[in-house]
């Protein structure tokens, strides 16, 4: 909500120099809970050459140190009270206008309705996986981290229920807690095949990036392949067909030992010691798990204990405390929900961050305000489909169909969150952006 604006006149400063300027707010009336910040917008006085008068070149945002505390929360004892009831690995809790089906053996909610409306079809579920972006894919730097996520079993992880207990403390409360082990098993055959296809996209990437396509014709030729026949229209496809081929061939890492003597040649052109030793670690380092991929799967694992706190107004307090262990790596592409809801809510609306999307190590590009859109439009379509639109610093969103009823979710702390079609598992199984 704007509560006042205004236009400065014209600054008179020359370039390099710096002027004060006086803003003519004032504090209004401050309302409990609310945030108040002050935006500037610089604006061209005069048409240029590539952009006309009025066009903005600059913003910037600042937090007021105005604030209310806001409203107390009307106290439990005062709400509706609820009905409790259990059988054949189900809870129902029931509310004046709402009620709630949990799975026990899933540990999940498996309905939840307001009136006659749905508002779940998946409830939620702790969620470690992000479809990986162009550069957690990289093989070429420090972190390489889809290899790493996969070689831990991340993209497989399965939950499974360990316990669930149902306790009613007073009338208008239910409170259900979940214990869960979440993890990828150890011994699992898609597991490691996944594990070495990912190191071999991992080969494929270092080729194309670090060869170019005469380095390319040499090495295929002293691995006794003649390039011009190596399938593929450009030196993209031919070298993925060259590896693929050593690879069937379990010959991966005599391409390697290739590329690891190339290094003093052409390969390492005009490199410095320094990143020629880098690149000789990481080879070493990929040729170690290729020939490790076919033994013992190590995987990550993660014990947690979920309660949710079911009160009388349809509210939801989701506690969760988390205990990872096994093969970690350095970083976890996510910590934190999913669940699906009907089709039929399209509209996010949010106050964070945005409105484009926006991460933790790039959000100063989106100022803090109230934001709405459809869902359609919150994704990015990059060309290879990855991770996308989130939003960051959300203090609540709400998810609404066209009666504008929906599920609005808030948080102790600023929350990041993210909507759209297509679950973390499509995006990373899908190669193209199509439309």
């Amino acid at each position: 909500v704007v509560i006042e604006s205004g236009e400065l006149p014209p600054l008179t400063a020359a370039a390099g120099r710096r002027e004060r300027v006086t803003l003519p707010y004032r504090q209004p009336e401050l309302l409990p809970g609310c945030d108040y910040r002050l935006n500037l917008h610089f604006a061209l006085a005069a048409a240029t050459p590539w952009a006309d008068a009025g066009h903005e070149i600059a913003w910037a945002q600042f937090a007021l140190p105005w604030t209310l505390p806001a409203p107390a929360p009307t106290p439990v004892a005062e709400l509706p009270a609820l009905t409790l009831a259990e059988s054949a690995g189900h809870v129902l809790v029931t509310g004046p206008d709402f009620s709630l089906r949990f799975d026990g053996e899933r540990g999940r909610i498996a309905a939840w309705q307001a009136g006659d409306h749905d508002l779940l079809e998946r409830g939620p579920g702790l969620n470690f996986w992000r479809a990986p972006t162009d550069n957690d894919a990289n093989t070429w730097g420090d972190q390489r981290a889809a290899i790493r996520w996969r070689q831990a079993g991340l993209d497989q992880l399965v939950e499974h229920v360990d316990g669930v207990d149902v306790r009613q403390p007073r009338p208008q409360e239910v409170v259900i807690s979940v214990r869960t082990a979440t993890m990828a098993d150890a011994e699992d055959d898609g597991l490691r095949a996944r594990r070495t296809a990912s190191l071999i996209d991992g080969v494929k990437m270092m080729l194309v990036h670090r060869v170019d396509e005469e380095q390319g014709r040499t090495l295929a030729a002293a691995l006794g392949f003649n390039y011009t026949d190596l399938a593929g229209n450009d030196y993209r496809d031919k070298a993925a067909t060259l590896v693929d081929v050593l690879a069937a061939t379990e010959r991966i890492p005599a391409l390697l030992d290739l590329m690891t003597a190339a290094l003093d040649g052409p390969l390492g052109g005009d490199l410095l010691d320094e990143a020629k030793a880098g690149l000789r670690a990481q080879f070493d380092e990929l040729r170690d798990a290729l020939q490790g991929a076919t033994g013992p799967v190590a995987a990550a694992r993660f014990d947690a204990e979920t309660t949710y706190h079911i009160y009388g107004n349809g509210e939801i307090l989701i506690d969760t405390h988390i205990l990872p262990s096994g093969a970690q790596p350095p970083m976890l592409p996510r910590i934190g929900f999913s669940l699906a809801l009907p089709g039929a809510h399209e509209t996010l609306t949010w106050y964070g961050r945005g409105p484009h999307e926006s991460y933790a190590d790039r959000k100063l590009s989106t100022p803090m305000g109230r934001y709405s859109g459809h869902v359609d439009e919150q994704r990015y379509p990059y060309i290879m489909p990855q991770e996308s639109g989130n939003k960051s610093d959300v203090r609540w969103a709400a998810l609404t169909d066209a009666r504008g009823v929906g599920l609005l979710v808030t948080g102790d702390s600023d929350l990041n969150v993210s909507v759209a079609r297509y679950t973390a598992e499509d995006l990373t199984a899908a190669q193209h952006t199509y439309g």
